[in-house]
């Protein structure tokens, strides 16, 4: 009974370590920060059927965003505005046995872990702009939606192992969750475009954005008959996810705003070639960490910062013809800015062992363009590779050998467990455009198994 009651007391220090808070300018480790999804994707149809290889085309309005030198090419004011569903995946562990043999008891039968996939989608107007050409250069204003992202899923709590050799062993098991999570950054931006010389445009975009977050992480206790013990046998049992098996929960809010910019380069050697660049700077928004007090662990609050990865970007189109458009990207997202800061809600000391990866997104696109029809229109495909951009593991793992462990140990086994590496995905798109006499209308899809994207623009033009 008295090894119970001290592994009891254990996973009330990892939870509090999990979920409680300390005045902090830093991301946390709590498990609702890992994927946070950002719309780093160009906006409009027209470009998401070309796999968003449009930086070295950049030739409509919604180059305001995605390379604003490319501005310089309009020759009439224009209205863009795209609306898109998206339907996304999020990756989380549900349960399953980090290491060592399953007792074959209650929940503990499954060897590794298991990875559940929940959906969720969003139908939003993602991106608006009005363009302005002039002399030498032409000047914008959009709003576009950098992220619009929301998730919920549950767990009953991964075996991480065992820490102890009775019969059943007790076994180190991360606490039953529910987490929401409610993240949306609006961009509200002005661009201009200047030609330098019938071969080289640069462009610039001022950046305001709005961030609104919002996550909820709800912990259940392993006491399943609320008698103030916990058994071995508890500790490898289901249970229900009750108001009376609550045990601690977490809030994190954010409700903050911040000026960034983007600057962009559009080179046109010749009438076939054009290269594109664009480097993207990421906002930095505080936000609000609340943590009840429950029984002997105190309540506490305090704040973190929420930094959005910085973007460069590289493209290059080449046009064979009239009718053909041909783009390839390269994108570097540096979600590494989004993990260099993380921190242990409970101790406020930095945590080493999680760790995001930047990424390079390859993109390649093309478009047929059958222009002597009584309305113009255009035929799109592309693919891109995106790779992982979870927060994982990447620490040591100390395995159970029959010497107990220490807490620190037992809590970092817990988040070797908790964050797990995601996996690449591949896009493909396809579009479909037609152009009438003051408007154009085109449509897309992007499918992957992460994702699904369906999006309908509009672009009217103006004399």
């Amino acid at each position: 009974m008295k090894q119970v009651l001290q592994h009891s007391t254990l996973a009330l220090a990892v939870a509090a370590g999990l979920l409680a808070s300390a005045p902090a300018r830093a991301i946390t480790n709590v498990e609702a920060n890992a994927g946070p999804q950002f719309n780093f994707v160009n906006p409009g149809a027209r470009s998401l059927g070309m796999g968003g290889a449009f930086l070295g085309l950049a030739d409509d309005s919604t180059a305001a965003y995605t390379n604003p030198a490319g501005l310089g090419q309009l020759s009439r004011k224009e209205w863009s505005i795209e609306g898109r569903y998206t339907d996304f995946t999020t990756r989380s562990v549900e349960s399953g046995r980090l290491d060592g043999t399953p007792t074959g008891i209650g929940l503990d039968t499954q060897s590794g872990l298991n990875i559940q996939e929940t959906d969720q989608s969003v139908t939003n107007l993602s991106f608006v702009s009005f363009a302005i050409p002039l002399e030498h250069g032409t000047v914008a204003f959009y709003r576009h939606e950098l992220a619009n992202f929301g998730a919920h899923f549950k767990t009953q709590g991964a075996f991480v192992s065992d820490i102890s050799t009775t019969s059943p062993p007790v076994v180190n098991r991360i606490q039953p969750s529910t987490n929401d999570i409610d993240l949306k950054i609006t961009n509200y931006a002005a661009a201009g475009s200047w030609r330098v010389n019938s071969k080289l445009m640069l462009g610039l975009s001022l950046n305001f954005y709005q961030f609104d977050f919002d996550t909820l992480t709800q912990r259940y206790t392993f006491d399943t008959n609320l008698d103030g013990v916990i058994t071995p046998l508890e500790r490898l049992s289901a249970l229900d996810y009750d108001e009376a098996h609550k045990s601690r929960f977490a809030t994190q809010n954010g409700d903050d705003n911040d000026f960034a910019f983007n600057v962009g380069l559009l080179w046109q050697p010749n009438d076939n070639w054009s290269v594109g660049a664009v480097y993207r700077q990421g906002p930095e928004f505080d936000y609000d960490i609340a943590v009840p007090p429950v029984g002997p662990l105190p309540g506490t609050a305090g704040h973190s910062t929420f930094v959005v990865p910085d973007v460069w970007g590289l493209g290059v189109a080449y046009r064979p013809n009239d009718n053909w458009r041909i783009g390839f990207d390269a994108m570097r997202v540096q979600y590494s800015d989004h993990t260099k800061l993380v921190q242990a809600q409970g101790t406020h000391e930095a945590v080493d062992y999680l760790t995001l990866d930047d990424t390079t997104e390859l993109r390649l696109g093309a478009e047929y363009t059958n222009a002597e029809a009584t309305h113009p229109y255009s035929l799109r495909f592309g693919a891109w590779h995106e790779p992982a951009h979870q927060m994982y593991f990447d620490g040591d793992f100390v395995p159970f050998t029959g010497t107990p462990l220490t807490p620190t140990e037992n809590d970092t086994n817990s988040r070797a467990a908790l964050f797990r590496k995601g996996k690449d995905a591949m896009h493909v798109t396809a579009g479909y455009g037609v152009v009438f006499d003051k408007f154009q209308i085109d449509t897309a899809i992007d499918i992957s198994k992460p994702s699904r994207v369906f999006s309908v623009s509009m672009v009217y033009y103006l004399k």
